[in-house]
């Protein structure tokens, strides 16, 4: 874990939110892009990076989002809630008439249940499995239509699969 957290995009980040005191909480490294997590008591952030010409480059808005209370998680994963405190958040470089690219980064965030051993999140042109952390977050990078939300999928530890049915 803490190589992963002292990855060079946290710095990146922290630099950009500068001021405020903020800890690095997690990152996935992706195909030239980083998820980075970093919070304080009262905000979570969470930015894509992309590696440019050698440089991670941190996106010019950044936007936080409340962290919600603690709350004990759940024993066991159960539709139509299989994450917990799902956000998904996009980020793209324009296209060259200046809109919104057609295909961006997505980082898809939230808490597994007690029984969750992964989880798969699937897009129309991308898919990826990351592995449930011990404290149950989990932090997953995938590639998305602009438009499209990212579906999920929890393992459990005794086999099944359940879906995660949030809109």
């Amino acid at each position: 874990m803490a190589s992963e957290l002292s990855h060079p995009a946290v710095e990146r980040v922290l630099r950009a939110l500068g001021g405020r005191k903020l800890t690095a909480y997690a990152v996935a490294e992706r195909d030239g892009v980083a998820a980075v997590v970093v919070q304080d008591d009262v905000t979570r952030y969470v930015v894509l990076v992309e590696r440019r010409n050698e440089e991670w480059v941190v996106p010019t808005a950044i936007n936080g989002g409340r962290r919600d209370a603690l709350t004990p998680r759940p024993s066991k994963t159960e539709s139509p809630h299989a994450l917990q405190q799902v956000a998904v958040i996009k980020s793209g470089w324009p296209r060259a008439d200046g809109e919104r690219p057609d295909i961006a980064w997505c980082a898809v965030t939230g808490t597994a249940a007690l029984d969750a051993r992964d989880v798969l999140v699937a897009t129309d042109s991308d898919a990826h499995t990351v592995s449930v952390r011990l404290d149950g977050y989990v932090l997953a990078v995938v590639r998305a239509g602009w438009q499209e939300r990212p579906s999920v999928a929890v393992h459990t530890r005794d086999g099944r699969q359940v879906a995660d049915q949030q809109p």
